[in-house]
């Protein structure tokens, strides 16, 4: 049954079991067999029975970890004299019986007609069965056909056991706590049964078993690979290493870079804005220009989610447009530019990636809403040459989500997270920048494009 990790051999998450299949288990004794068809460990009652069955974790770097499995005991009938005892937990030796002396922080089940109990034990050197535990805490449960659900956890020197009734570790029936000071070398989960006694029924079966170690886990030349992730089991913080250094992936960052990076390759450019504040002045800081024409105004939106505004006076021919003053950082040919605009009225509204500022002209792919046209429309220039695609959305007012990709053999756009239109002619040929525009054909009043959210990266 093997146990698989993640990056720098980290364990994976909570949702996979280390029993899956054949590998990494040793055993000893017939009473003990890996059903490979249920993926569970099965545990027979068949006379004097001494056989365990265990798997190598490595070393466990950290004190503070947790196991989990399903414990299902199918048949059971008690013992006319003697007893039966099931243990299952992590401990510091391989190919040992549950008579052999070892470390260790087990659950163990004593079966037996007039003794019927869950115990936790921890042990320093000394045996499972008939050795002098740290730790011998007696839980309330009693032995029955039933399922329980498992947590086995040690928090320095202290260990816990948990039972639950569900598989999502939910509906906490009973746990017990106790000292493992001394406990140590900890490598081994380890299952095995032991008796003495006759005329007894009993099987059972332990599955999704899992464990999670709190601490990064080394590679073998005793370092950690740079991407690594781990996750604190007591806390839920989620970690990364970058550069030598732990970092929390799931910590508020004021940089969404952070954020969405692991760190382990270098990243391509990759800017994002969400057009909030009160006062558009400061996005100049930000690299972003203005071209406005007729007494159009560039302002930030006193309005829920408003974002930025480009008015339009009362004038055919007034509007405005917002770009990166020429500083054109994303590829022609594998890039992606994301958007959420809307416009108020009847208006001529351009969003995509540009090779020229203030004006969408040549070199230029993305979406145009224009109240001449009867849809949306896809457009793009090469050098020389414009063409547009219909969409199949009308001409509106809605606020959209605008997805442009350019690749080396077309122009594929999403709306709202739908494919509308995939173009592979005039496509543009140089570097690009992210723009919006807004222009006013008619003599109307006022009318406003808005943009709340931008999102431009190389690919």
């Amino acid at each position: 049954m093997a146990i698989t990790y993640r990056a720098g051999n980290r364990l994976v998450s909570p949702d996979s079991s280390l029993v899956n299949d054949t590998t990494g288990w040793s055993a000893s004794g017939s009473y003990i067999t890996v059903d490979t068809s249920n993926n569970e460990l099965d545990f027979t009652y068949s006379g004097s029975a001494n056989h365990y069955s265990n798997f190598d974790l490595g070393v466990i770097t950290s004190d503070n970890w947790v196991l989990r499995f399903k414990y299902e005991i199918k048949t059971y009938t008690g013992l006319d004299s003697g007893y039966l005892q099931l243990a299952f937990g992590v401990v510091s030796a391989a190919s040992n019986s549950i008579s052999g002396t070892v470390d260790g922080i087990l659950l163990v089940n004593t079966v037996q007609s007039s003794l019927n109990r869950y115990r936790l034990y921890t042990l320093n050197n000394t045996k499972i069965s008939g050795g002098s535990p740290t730790a011998n805490v007696t839980l309330t449960k009693t032995s029955a056909v039933q399922t329980l659900y498992v947590e086995i956890e040690r928090k320095g020197n202290m260990a816990r056991i948990r039972l639950f009734t569900n598989s999502d570790y939910s509906g906490l029936t009973e746990e017990v706590t106790g000292s493992c000071a001394g406990t140590g070398n900890l490598r081994y989960i380890q299952g095995a049964i032991y008796d003495e006694g006759s005329a007894m029924t009993y099987t059972s079966s332990i599955s999704k078993v899992q464990f999670f170690d709190s601490e990064p886990r080394l590679t073998a030349d005793g370092t950690n690979e740079n991407g690594t992730t781990y996750t604190d089991v007591y806390s839920g913080k989620e970690h990364i290493l970058n550069y030598g250094q732990w970092a929390e992936t799931n910590q508020p960052s004021g940089s969404i870079a952070e954020l969405l990076n692991d760190h382990s390759s270098v990243r391509k450019q990759h800017m994002w804005d969400w057009f909030t504040g009160s006062n558009f002045s400061n996005f100049a800081s930000r690299g972003w220009t203005t071209t406005v024409t007729s007494s159009a105004t560039v302002t930030m939106q006193d309005t829920v989610d408003g974002g930025l505004a480009i008015t339009t006076s009362a004038t055919a021919g007034s509007g405005g447009m917002i770009d990166l003053n020429n500083i054109r950082q994303f590829a022609h040919d594998s890039s992606i530019l994301i958007g959420v605009i809307q416009r108020n009225a009847n208006l001529w509204t351009q969003f995509g990636f540009t090779a020229n500022t203030g004006t969408f002209s040549t070199d230029w792919a993305g979406v145009q809403n224009w109240s001449s046209s009867t849809y949306v429309e896809v457009r793009s220039a090469d050098a020389s040459t414009a063409s547009n695609t219909n969409t199949d959305i009308s001409v509106n007012t809605n606020t959209s989500c605008v997805k442009v990709e350019l690749s080396s053999s077309n122009i594929v756009v999403n709306i709202d997270g739908i494919l509308k239109a995939t173009k592979t002619t005039n496509r543009p040929t140089v570097k690009m920048q992210p723009a919006y525009r807004v222009f006013s054909e008619t003599t109307n009043a006022a009318k406003i494009g808005s943009i709340r959210y931008i999102e431009a990266y190389n690919t």
